[in-house]
């Protein structure tokens, strides 16, 4: 799971391959809190402590490395 801002400065999250926007701008200078939640069914998206967007995706398994942070 990814969490980032896009080129047009929307929340974003990828999981699966698929990627999820908010649909809300992120100001500069201006402290934010971004979050994505996955239930095993679920991908959710909250910005400021509220759910923006979701979408049930499916994770595939895999033998890949785990990497936290960037």
């Amino acid at each position: 799971v990814w969490l980032n801002v896009n080129n047009a400065g929307d929340l974003r999250t990828t999981l699966g391959g698929s990627a999820l926007t908010g649909g809300i701008a992120v100001s500069l200078n201006t402290w934010h809190h971004g979050a994505v939640t996955y239930d095993g069914t679920t991908l959710r998206l909250y910005f400021d402590g509220q759910e923006v967007n979701n979408a049930t995706r499916v994770l595939a398994s895999s033998d890949g490395h785990l990497v936290i942070g960037a």
